[in-house]
């Protein structure tokens, strides 16, 4: 019994690499203007102990929100989010009868590996 509802081919996998690569680009130039706001709130937070907040903090909330939206738009299309900071995806896929991942990274042209569910990245091997 398959795990995953939905399973890629490889060439669906690929039609969306152009939007998972945009999503990762954006979820990372967020989190580098977060890492702006967290500086910029430390900086508060010694200046004015207990100052009960800043536009600052609701704009870390809200850039946190617009990032937990992104990723969850990718996982809601059946693409399993492994690692945001390098842009790791897998998509579930059906490989002589076996339920495996294509896997593929930010920086990668297309799809070139799989791997079994069990043995994850460091499993990968060519298509």
């Amino acid at each position: 019994m398959p795990m995953f509802e939905k399973h890629f081919t490889v060439e669906e996998a690929n039609e969306l690499l152009p939007h998972v690569a945009s999503v990762f680009e954006r979820v990372h130039s967020i989190r580098e203007e977060l890492g702006q706001v967290k500086e910029h709130l430390g900086e508060l937070h010694q200046a004015v102990p207990g100052n009960g907040g800043s536009e600052k903090g609701a704009e870390l909330v809200t850039k946190s929100e617009i990032i937990a939206q992104l990723i969850a738009g990718l996982q809601e299309k059946g693409i399993q989010v492994k690692d945001i900071d390098i842009g790791l995806v897998d998509f579930p896929h059906m490989r002589d009868a076996k339920e495996v991942f294509l896997c593929w990274k930010l920086g990668e042209k297309s799809i070139g590996f799989w791997h079994d569910i069990e043995t994850g990245y460091r499993g990968r091997q060519p298509l």
